[in-house]
């Protein structure tokens, strides 16, 4: 949930207070990186976006219209920029990053990894509208009143994208999971 004086600091903020944006930044960063890692399955791009999300929305805060709505504003910046990067990697055909330890525990590390990779490459092949209510609700923890409120939907309409989104993600990780 957001903190109760989150609108008091997105508005400073948006007046240019630098130090408001930084309490911003700090409170949004993990979610914002997870949402682009989910959709680019690289930690190097994920970073890279959330940096470049992050620049963008200090560079266009005067013009966000509504305060409330900066979460789910900061959230359709990332998304954009990370299907951004997506779109071009795929336009080169460049998989994503992974890199390689060796070793036991790195063998561990490894699975682990392409596990995380598969989900994360499962989520990003979803509709849009099932993508984006199953990164906000179970990747940032968001609860589903505040999906909807964020995305301007109804609290149904999240319940139903939801349960399509964990059908669709059980079809395409069934191999993966251990019956």
């Amino acid at each position: 949930m957001k903190p109760p004086d989150s609108t008091a600091v997105v508005g400073r903020a948006k007046a240019g207070d630098v130090q408001a944006f930084e309490a911003l930044f700090r409170d949004h960063h993990a979610r914002v990186y997870n949402l682009a890692y989910s959709i680019l399955a690289d930690r190097t791009e994920a970073e890279d976006v959330t940096q470049r999300a992050f620049v963008k929305a200090w560079e266009e805060l005067p013009r966000l219209r509504e305060v409330a709505a900066f979460a789910g504003w900061l959230n359709r910046i990332a998304a954009n920029l990370a299907r951004d990067v997506a779109r071009s990697r795929a336009a080169r055909k460049v998989p994503a990053n992974h890199s390689e330890p060796t070793g036991d525990k790195a063998d561990q590390g490894l699975l682990a990894e392409e596990r995380d990779a598969q989900v994360h490459r499962a989520i990003g092949s979803l509709p849009e509208h099932q993508r984006e209510v199953v990164i906000m609700y179970h990747l940032q923890g968001v609860p589903v009143q505040e999906v909807a409120e964020q995305l301007g939907i109804a609290q149904g309409t999240v319940l139903s994208r939801l349960a399509r989104g964990r059908e669709a993600l059980r079809r395409k990780l069934a191999p993966y999971v251990e019956q």
